[in-house]
């Protein structure tokens, strides 16, 4: 099997015109958000990690952001056809689909990025944007402003998973090939 690449089957957005009709909002909402972006995320607070090794920091988002975001959500990173490796926040996927992929495994090795969330920068945001989608440059900034604030993705906002899973989108599907070959099977999730 030769590992896919997340895919975006769609038109590219090329003019912050075109990303506000795509999102169904006024342009001066967007560069009105855009400008006050730091007012309106929530946090830290810290949760429990999941595995009761510490905690993580997590943020949320204050209206009109936070429905702005989920629509991002839905009209951008929903139509993107994620390949079988990823697991994290897709839906029908999750841990148990994740331990499938390795069912039958006599070696099973797991690996965990430290500070994971806090390393996804404003640049990777944009190169996701610009490189991935094939955006315009003016979109892409726009975007990459209202998914990021103080120059990182904040775990817990609407699109913190998407960007997460994408993060990697081009040279994972190289990794997992290198992989294959030697007969290890890849997944990555977004455990805690």
């Amino acid at each position: 099997m030769n590992p896919k690449s997340p895919t975006y089957p769609h038109d590219p957005i090329q003019s912050v015109n075109s990303l506000c009709r795509a999102l169904a909002v006024p342009e001066a909402l967007l560069g009105s958000l855009a400008d006050r972006i730091s007012k309106l995320y929530i946090g830290p607070k810290p949760k429990p990690k999941k595995s009761g090794n510490g905690f993580r920091d997590v943020y949320d988002t204050r209206p009109p952001l936070k429905p702005l975001l989920r629509r991002i959500n839905k009209v951008f990173f929903e139509k993107v056809v994620f390949p079988e490796y990823l697991h994290g926040s897709i839906r029908g996927c999750d841990f148990i689909s994740n331990a499938k992929v390795h069912e039958g495994s006599v070696t099973v090795l797991t690996e965990d990025i430290k500070g994971f969330f806090d390393h996804i920068t404003e640049e990777h945001a944009y190169d996701i944007w610009r490189r991935f989608f094939g955006f315009g440059e003016a979109p892409s900034e726009l975007l990459t402003k209202l998914v990021t604030n103080g120059g990182r993705v904040y775990q817990g906002s609407p699109t913190s998973s998407y960007l997460a899973n994408l993060v990697f989108w081009d040279i994972e599907p190289r990794t997992v090939a290198a992989l294959q070959q030697r007969g290890m099977r890849y997944s990555r999730v977004d455990a805690d």
